[in-house]
């Protein structure tokens, strides 16, 4: 996902209400909280917390 340089982000099967597959955390051993996630979240729904 373009979101993450780490890749840390992946779409999942599960369609939300507006269309979209859901995004899940795909391997958090591998984030280092940098927050471009929740920059480019357009729902504001990510938190980072270090």
């Amino acid at each position: 996902m373009p979101a993450c340089p780490k890749n840390c982000i992946g779409l999942g099967t599960k369609i939300n209400q507006q269309g979209y597959a859901a995004a899940f955390f795909a391997r958090p051993d591998d984030c280092t909280g940098c927050a471009v996630c929740a920059e480019g979240c357009p729902d504001v729904c990510i938190e980072v917390w270090r």
